[in-house]
């Protein structure tokens, strides 16, 4: 009977506890163990389930092809909604140290057999973000899809600083990767510092990591408090791999967006709702702002022209409330 060690399990798993106690019920007795470190490998369904052999296959399948990095940088703790992501995982852990090499930190085990790793451009400065992909859309509306294994990477336009030191770096590549067949897969990118991410270009290290260039028309256009102009029918235009579109309140008072983005954070066309505060600082005072809208991305040609509804929208209002860039 054949085997394949490249991919993961997707079937019910069996209680843990039972399995071990049908081990230690075996003719030789239980046996006194040292502890084990996590074997990191994944093993193929297709493997007979009557013996207790297969059994334990099982336990190390569980044990490790969900294993994944979870982690993000600092810069991503206020400001989520510049991911794109839908959710913001309540357990997620900010450190810049989340752009080295991780060895054993930040081990979660995801529920599914896949996981993420992404970089974006915040505020001028280049951040990474690891996890379960999951955890990103749990109870929204995107598809499970979403979270299929896929890479795919573009240069962002502008300067970004990157960590540890500061470096600033000229159109850096920016993307996410969603992977599977190991453990810990989302580690894989980072050889340093983010620097890594920022300078190498993706495919050059992994072929089946495709590079997305420019290609459908956008609208672009800017409304905020009745200042500019910004229609389903604008005239003014961008190219990239993809359209964003934004429309919501802050502090009740309206706007909307529609432009380019160089990266997709997730693999579908996506729309949701969104409604965070805003807290800023002054000398002596602090100033809370209540931030709602939808949100949406889409990769078809003018695909962010559609009629002003409260459907959902995506991300490039961050250039306009939090100095996001998200040109292409």
């Amino acid at each position: 009977m054949s085997q394949s060690l490249n991919s993961c399990a997707s079937y019910p798993q069996p209680d843990d506890s039972a399995i071990v106690a049908r081990i230690n019920s075996s003719t030789h007795g239980p046996r006194r163990r040292k502890k084990a470190r996590p074997v990191h490998i994944c093993v193929s369904p297709n493997i007979g389930m009557k013996s207790p052999l297969s059994l334990l296959v099982l336990m190390i399948t569980k044990a490790s092809c969900d294993i994944c990095h979870r982690c993000a940088q600092g810069i991503f703790k206020d400001n989520w909604l510049a991911t794109g992501f839908p959710v913001q995982p309540p357990n997620m852990t900010y450190t810049d140290a989340c752009a080295n090499s991780l060895g054993e930190a930040f081990e979660v085990q995801c529920g599914g057999s896949t996981c993420y790793a992404a970089a974006f451009v915040i505020q001028g400065t280049y951040g990474v973000i690891r996890g379960c992909p999951e955890d990103f859309i749990a109870g929204s509306n995107v598809p499970a899809s979403a979270t299929g294994k896929m890479c795919e990477y573009a240069r962002y336009t502008g300067t970004a600083s990157v960590a540890p030191n500061g470096r600033l770096i000229t159109n850096p590549f920016v993307g996410i990767n969603v992977c599977t067949g190991t453990a810990k897969c989302n580690s894989e990118r980072a050889l340093a510092n983010s620097a890594s991410f920022a300078e190498t270009e993706w495919g050059a290290t992994d072929t089946n990591c495709k590079l997305k260039s420019g290609g459908v028309q956008c609208l672009e256009c800017t409304h905020f408090d009745g200042e500019g102009s910004c229609e389903h029918d604008s005239k003014q235009t961008c190219t990239g791999p993809y359209c964003v579109k934004a429309i919501g309140k802050l502090n009740g008072r309206r706007f909307e967006h529609r432009g380019c983005t160089a990266i997709n954070p997730l693999q579908v066309d996506y729309c949701y709702n969104f409604n965070r505060p805003i807290n800023s600082s002054l000398l002596g005072m602090s100033i809370n702002q209540e931030f709602s809208g939808t949100q949406c991305i889409c990769g078809n040609q003018r695909c962010n022209s559609s009629l002003v509804t409260e459907s959902s929208i995506f991300l490039s209002v961050m250039g306009l409330i939090f100095g996001v860039t998200v040109n292409f």
